[in-house]
């Protein structure tokens, strides 16, 4: 069964005052950690939203990895998620959507998501932080018509609030793993927490 990967990248970086996806890591961008902990998963393709393709003519080296352009980027985070459903590969069967800004949430956390919802076969799986549904989560197929409804500058949060009893949650405890990048400070701790892990 078919997962495709939707990382969300047409934010405009407003509260940084540059585009954090293309900022520095240890030697990596941020959405280049991103990518790279969803090639190491076995999803089927990687679609990246953007409102700008150019910045990320690095990552097609991948051949997994596919483009979206957004070009209703300014109303919000549904406008990224109905660009996704709109133009991934018809027959898959359900998709893993995640930040572009969350550098550390993992590939063996990816991964889980992965193995959970393919047991399942269908429905909701979400990751969770004290009993909170987060980003990132996979829908099924039978969903994409409630994340075309969605509105406004916000993601599929309510769907899998809605469907709970219908939902598998993932609990994962560490809150780093959760950590995005809005702010200067944000993308400090980021290269201090960056920093610490290579020791």
């Amino acid at each position: 069964m078919k997962i495709a990967g939707v990382v969300l990248a047409s934010g405009y970086s407003t509260r940084l005052g540059s585009d954090k996806l293309t900022q520095d890591l240890c030697g990596k961008t941020v959405i280049r950690r991103v990518v790279d902990d969803l090639a190491d998963t076995d999803l089927d393709l990687i679609y990246i939203v953007t409102g700008d393709g150019s910045r990320m003519d690095s990552l097609l080296l991948d051949s997994r990895i596919r483009l979206i352009q957004n070009k209703n980027a300014k109303e919000g985070m549904s406008s990224s998620i109905k660009a996704a459903i709109a133009n991934i590969e018809p027959d898959a069967d359900a998709v893993l959507i995640t930040n572009g800004d969350m550098p550390f949430f993992g590939s063996e956390n990816y991964r889980r998501l992965i193995v959970e919802w393919r047991t399942e076969g269908n429905g909701i799986v979400s990751s969770s932080l004290h009993g909170i549904p987060r980003n990132p989560v996979i829908f099924s197929k039978e969903y994409f018509r409630d994340l075309m409804e969605i509105t406004g500058d916000k993601g599929g949060r309510e769907i899998v609030v809605k469907n709970r009893t219908h939902a598998k949650f993932i609990r994962i405890e560490n809150e780093t793993c959760f950590l995005d990048i809005d702010t200067r400070e944000d993308l400090e701790l980021a290269r201090k927490i960056c920093k610490e892990s290579i020791g």
